[in-house]
């Protein structure tokens, strides 16, 4: 019971510590602009469906950079400035336990996250709803909560794993796995005019989808031609059901991009047939995206709902990078505890990108073996970094948020176990135990 009275009383201090300064009156006034004016400044490519779409993918990732930064900065100051100033030891001994000290610092800034991400989710959803009324055509359900279910792909793997085993047998340089199975993708959803394509779509059970209503469903695509046949395509959707239902719908002067097109049709379950054909007038070749071709969208929940979950999923991020940042205090000045916690952010990030790149080839010369070894251990530092942090880092809700994907329950649930409860808890013990061997300045 002391050691709670001991929290609340820190988580008291703290949060009246932040609200007073001058960076939170900071971070408030940028989350507004950013939430709540940067929408109505964007503009694509003229029609609604677009502009809705941009204010879901530039403001959101802005706020959480912002968000990000001052957690960084606020949850590294709590700590290394009252230790530098000797405010941490007239704390602790009240007597405060040190895990409470560390808790009660880190409510404080979890408070202060808190208040925030509802100001900026808040004014974002407002922009959105005022951009969508004033628009001839709202087309707010385009942002709603949709599951994806995207074509069975192991025909294509199986040409790729046997063009591996040939390349293998006669001597050749074999290509890694991901690159084959992306250019047997690319030949065949290659589709010249005159020619069709067909793509198997599992969706799941009956009983999961029969009460879905018919406007629920929707068919989203992608593709491109070639650089000197940019010209509209004509062409012919087919969706074929497993009990022989079957739907065209015809698409006519379509560009380059991703389009989305409304099934008016009995709800679909099972595995559905969806076939185009690129008509002989067509001037151009069809080539369809070798990731999401085609995806077949049910809608699930509002877009209310889903911005909601994907603020607390963000809250859990933030909460796990203010734990960083706090553990750091204790260790380091607030200088290098700020540099240290944004250093290892940005390495978090490198890694993901470096994970999508092709392995280089290395060269074996002797003029440059001091260079490969030095590219060789950065490669293993990084490949290292993204294997720890990739699980974690696939519960990032921005980029589902900006494709009108579901944020599942069992997605937050996971988010919450992980960033809100098991690393904070191992970072508050080491922190714990270091404090408990420092001598602090009187």
């Amino acid at each position: 019971m002391k050691s709670l009275y001991a929290i609340l009383a820190v988580f008291q201090v703290t949060r009246r510590r932040i609200v007073n300064s001058r960076a939170f009156a900071w971070m408030l006034l940028a989350v507004l602009a950013v939430g709540g004016f940067l929408p109505f400044t964007l503009r694509g490519n003229g029609s609604t469906e677009s502009l809705l779409k941009l204010a879901v993918i530039y403001p959101p990732v802005l706020l959480f950079v912002i968000l990000l930064v001052g957690s960084l900065w606020t949850a590294a100051a709590l700590c290394a400035q009252d230790i530098e100033s000797g405010a941490f030891t007239a704390t602790i001994v009240k007597p405060a336990p040190l895990p409470a000290v560390w808790l009660g610092k880190w409510l404080g800034v979890l408070a202060l996250n808190a208040i925030l991400l509802a100001v900026a989710g808040t004014a974002l959803r407002t922009a959105v709803a005022i951009r969508d009324h004033a628009s001839p055509s709202p087309a707010i359900r385009v942002l709603d909560g949709h599951a994806a279910f995207l074509p069975d792909d192991a025909t294509l793997r199986e040409e790729a794993t046997a063009r591996q085993i040939v390349m293998r047998m006669s001597g050749a340089p074999a290509a890694d796995s991901a690159s084959l199975l992306n250019q047997v993708k690319t030949e065949a959803f290659r589709i010249p005019p005159g020619q069709r394509y067909t793509w198997t779509v599992p969706v799941g059970s009956e009983e999961s989808r029969n009460t879905a209503p018919d406007t629920d469903w929707s068919l989203q695509f992608r593709f491109h031609c070639a650089a000197l046949e940019r010209s509209p395509i004509h062409g012919t959707w087919t969706i074929r059901t497993e009990e022989g239902t079957e739907r065209q719908v015809p698409v006519t002067s379509l560009l380059d991009g991703i389009h989305q097109l409304p099934l008016a049709s009995a709800a679909y379950h099972g595995t559905v047939s969806v076939s185009f054909s690129n008509h002989m007038d067509s001037a151009a070749t069809v080539f369809f995206s070798p990731l999401e071709p085609v995806t077949l969208l049910h809608r699930e929940i509002t877009f209310s709902a889903n911005l909601l979950r994907a603020l607390l999923l963000l809250f859990c991020f933030l909460a796990a990078a203010a734990a960083l940042a706090l553990s750091l205090g204790t260790l380091f000045s607030f200088p290098v505890a700020v540099f240290t916690s944004i250093a290892l952010v940005l390495a978090v990030m490198l890694a993901q990108a470096f994970a999508a790149v092709p392995p280089p080839d290395h060269s074996h010369g002797a003029q440059e073996l001091a260079e490969t070894a030095f590219s060789r251990a950065g490669e293993w530092m990084l490949g290292r970094i993204h294997h720890g942090t990739a699980t974690t880092l696939r519960l990032m809700p921005l980029g589902q948020l900006a494709d009108a994907r579901v944020i599942g329950t069992a997605q937050l649930a996971r988010a919450a176990v992980s960033l809100l409860v098991a690393i904070p808890a191992f970072l508050c013990l080491l922190s714990s135990l270091h404090l408990r061997r420092r001598e602090f300045p009187q």
